[in-house]
Parts: C-alpha cells; sequence; structure tokens
C-alpha cells in the first residue's frame, strides 16, 4: 500500500492555521496580563487610600487637647488649627498634637506625643510630624507622603454643642501659614472663635476653617483622586474632649 504525504497546499493551510491560533492567544495572554496589572495597580491605589485613612483614624482618635510652647515662651492658646493653604498646603491643611507615639522604656529622647499635620502638596497627600512637640523655633517637620495623584483635599469641621453633641458654628482663621514652629505660636489673651457666617458650608452645619482652644466634634475629610474620584470620610473626636 502507497502511503501518500502532505501536499504542500496542506502544510501552508497549518502552518497559516498555527499562526491564526498563535497570534490570537498572544493577544488573549497580553489582554489577561494587562488586566491583571491594572487590577493589581487599583488595588494598591485602595491600599493606600485606606491606609491614609486609618492614619488619620488613629492620629484623630488619640488627639490631645495640647498647647504648643516655643522656645520656653508661653503656650499658643489654639489646640487645633485647620483650613486653606494652612501648612502651605496646595488645598486645605490641618494641625493638631496626639499622644500614643509609641516609645517603649523611653528609650529615645522623646515624649510620646507628637505634633502633626495633613496636607495637600504637588499632589501628594502629605502627612508632616516634628520629633518633639515644642520645637525650637525654624524646625522643619518630616514629611510622610501618603498617596499621590490627588487632585484635591477638603477639611471641614462642625463644632460640639454644650451636650458634647455636634451643631454647626465658626471661628476665625488667618489662612496661608507655614509648618514652621513659630506659627504655632498664638496670643493666649486673644479669644479665636467668634460667629461668621462665611465660615459655614451650604449645608450651615460644617465649617471651612478652625482655630480654637477647643476640638471639634468631627472632622470630615475629602480626598479627590485621578482614578477613584472624591471620597469623604467623617472622623469623631475622643468623647469627652469636645465639650
Amino acid at each position: 500500500m502507497h502511503n501518500r504525504g502532505f501536499t504542500l497546499l496542506e502544510l501552508m493551510l497549518a502552518m497559516a492555521i498555527f499562526a491564526i491560533v498563535g497570534f490570537a492567544s498572544s493577544a488573549l495572554l497580553d489582554a489577561v496580563m494587562r488586566g491583571d496589572e491594572a487590577s493589581q495597580q487599583a488595588q494598591q491605589r485602595l491600599q493606600k487610600l485606606q491606609q491614609s485613612f486609618m492614619l488619620m483614624e488613629r492620629d484623630f482618635w488619640q488627639i490631645t487637647p495640647r498647647q504648643i510652647r516655643l522656645n520656653g515662651e508661653a503656650p499658643s492658646k489654639a489646640v487645633f488649627s485647620g483650613g486653606k493653604n494652612w501648612i502651605e498646603s496646595d488645598d486645605d491643611g490641618v494641625t493638631f498634637s496626639h499622644a500614643g507615639w509609641s516609645n517603649p522604656g523611653a528609650v529615645l529622647p522623646r515624649s510620646e506625643v507628637q505634633l502633626v499635620g495633613y496636607r495637600l502638596k504637588e499632589k501628594q497627600l502629605q502627612r508632616l510630624y516634628y520629633i518633639y512637640p515644642d520645637a525650637i523655633t525654624g524646625t522643619e517637620p518630616r514629611v510622610q507622603v501618603l498617596m499621590d495623584k490627588v487632585e484635591g483635599l477638603k477639611v471641614r469641621y462642625m463644632e460640639a454643642g454644650r451636650d458634647g453633641s455636634a451643631r454647626g458654628s465658626s471661628n476665625d482663621f488667618d489662612s496661608g501659614a507655614d509648618f514652621s514652629t513659630s506659627d504655632f505660636s498664638t496670643d493666649s489673651s486673644s479669644s479665636s472663635t467668634s460667629r461668621d457666617d462665611d465660615n459655614n458650608d451650604e449645608d450651615g452645619n460644617w465649617l471651612d476653617t478652625w482655630e480654637d482652644s477647643r476640638l471639634p466634634a468631627l472632622v470630615k475629610v475629602t480626598i479627590v483622586h485621578e482614578q477613584l474620584g472624591e471620597i469623604d470620610r467623617v472622623f469623631t473626636m475622643p468623647p469627652g474632649l469636645t465639650q
């Protein structure tokens, strides 16, 4: 019996089919890899957002109404400050002190109280902090980048009523300050709380600025991200500190 081989046409047809299948498989694999990469990037953005909010929540929950003392001078009156262009922010910024900065056995030459701030700078959500809460004038803070590609940062405040519940009010505020130690010096004889309707948000409850010897009852942080859009988070202050 004579065995007949493949013709040239059959070989060319088989090679063409194999090339088409290989090209399709390559395109499918490339699409899967691109999708996986995009998914990982989206997951990383969400993780950074969650980590940023978790860090804010920890700082706010450990907040302490501590007045700042500069170079042995009288302590400042304000214990919580925030507003437009505060600490050289491109948008809103906020500063306060919190306790609970771990120092086991007092090994490090510092306390467990930390002066911190949050701001938007060059599309970066930054956390600023000092090693010492009562730093020498001119001391520069350390910068911790939490997120990039951030287009906006808005911080709003709600005042506590006499019973400790949140209600709207307003406070005088001097915006555009630098985050150097000299900017935390406030005349303790002056009052930073007054009625100013221009400071109220559209709903009449949230305030645009805050600089007071008291703490706000609620702090609302809004982050505008290039990929994630606008995200709001409301933080409560520890019970008993806002009255």
